[in-house]
């Protein structure tokens, strides 16, 4: 008989890749929607006290983002599939509101008499949950007052139906997604302010290598390993307590402090960047009591080094992900693109625009738009002038001429090219 995964692990994160793996999901999928699935099912039962006036919670917002078919609703699906009915998780799966997320909170909050409101969000298409456009944008931006972290009291002032309010909200928050997703559903200040130091991107794309399956392989021991996993889940949603750090663990989180404060200080990082590390003192803990939850068995509540370790693997993965989403829907015009633009009409002296438009397009340049922030840009950089010319033929469209008006680097015994001639478009 084969033996079952359960005799070389327990560590449920572990067990729940082994069961979603051996297909065309990336393993990091599968990883991080086990986390986000461990911190909904503890809620604000379990913490680290790191401040006197707020426990931190180990709540996680999980962004899945990868092209249609890479496995996003497979991942979250499976996370679901662990829950039961009547299981007293508060759970959206659904198309919401902000004004139907409070409702829901203080509804909830009344008939249970907690005096807290934690739910999972689940979004396995995150577009089909919040329509593209401002009602997303409304949502993503008020959502983040909802991540929860001290005792604090929301009050609703805009229902014609009555205020609403909401004590000591916390939000666990799943969800599959593009990048194109972003630029559209989340405002780039509150992308920038908020956001990327709360959200954790999990960037992937399908396993070319497992195309060929039609499903997923089903384990010898998958209904073994499922019924764990229950009773699991279902052992988190009742563990309560406070989490200590060992003292090795102690000492690991002391010295990545240090290494992390000496790279703010000594290394250029992007605004984004910045705001991540700003919060990756707060995030490595978080991540470590779900990594410390995940091997629990029972008994104290006990970060250990090699939970830490892990959760200081983890959030390298998370700085590439926030990077490469800002990068993506956050930068208006790409840096490399504008230095060839600028380039060509430094070496041009002075270049019409149409032919500019000509002679990018076969250099990357996706078209007459991109071309026109750029040119706009460098106009209010003041690098460039723009004059509309009379045309050659009468009753044609006035050509814009592009002129270069920095100064030139001269090399020794090099003589200066004379300027063109061309004044600023009025």
């Amino acid at each position: 008989m084969a033996r079952s995964k359960l005799e070389d692990t327990t560590d449920f994160i572990e067990l729940f890749e082994y069961l979603g793996g051996d297909w065309i999901v990336p393993s990091q999928f599968l990883r991080w929607t086990a986390m986000s699935l461990i911190a909904a099912c503890v809620e604000d039962r379990v913490w680290v006290q790191v401040f006197d006036h707020a426990p931190l919670y180990p709540n996680i917002w999980v962004f899945l983002i990868g092209p249609s078919g890479t496995g996003k609703d497979f991942s979250i699906g499976m996370a679901l599939g662990l829950l039961r009915p009547e299981d007293a998780l508060w759970k959206i799966d659904g198309k919401v509101t902000m004004p139907a997320m409070y409702d829901y909170m203080a509804k909830q909050q009344k008939v249970s008499g907690r005096d807290s409101a934690p739910v999972y969000l689940v979004s396995s298409d995150v577009t089909e949950q919040l329509p593209l456009g401002p009602e997303a944008k409304d949502f993503t931006s008020r959502a983040l007052a909802l991540y929860g972290g001290r005792d604090r009291e929301l009050v609703d002032l805009t229902r014609t139906g009555g205020d609403k309010v909401v004590r000591r909200p916390l939000l666990n928050w799943a969800a599959g997604c593009t990048q194109e997703w972003f630029p559209l559903a989340v405002d780039p200040i509150v992308f920038n302010s908020g956001m990327a130091g709360r959200a954790f991107f999990i960037l992937g794309e399908p396993v070319l290598e497992q195309y060929h399956k039609p499903s997923p392989t089903r384990r010898h021991d998958h209904d073994l390993v499922m019924d764990f996993l229950r009773k699991r889940v279902e052992a988190y949603q009742a563990v309560e307590g406070v989490f200590i750090l060992s003292d090795k663990a102690q000492l690991y989180y002391k010295q990545w402090l240090m290494q992390q404060q000496e790279r703010m200080r000594s290394t250029t990082l992007s605004d984004v960047e910045r705001a991540v590390m700003n919060r990756t003192r707060a995030s490595v803990l978080k991540l470590a009591v779900i990594f410390a939850l995940s091997r629990w068995q029972g008994g104290m509540l006990v970060i250990k080094a090699g939970h830490m370790s892990r959760a200081i693997s983890a959030l390298q993965e998370v700085m590439s992900g926030v990077v490469s989403v800002s990068d993506f829907a956050y930068v208006t015009i790409d840096t490399a693109a504008l230095d060839k633009v600028r380039e060509v009409i430094r070496m041009s002296g002075m270049i019409r625009r149409d032919a500019l438009l000509r002679v990018m397009t076969k250099r990357g340049i996706k078209g007459s738009k991109q071309l026109s922030e750029i040119v706009d840009t460098l106009k209010e950089a003041g690098q460039i002038t723009l004059e509309k010319r009379k045309p050659v033929r009468p009753g044609g469209p006035w050509p814009v001429y592009i002129t270069w008006k920095m100064p030139k680097v001269i090399l020794t015994d090099e003589q200066p090219e004379p300027e063109p001639q061309g004044s600023a478009e009025s």
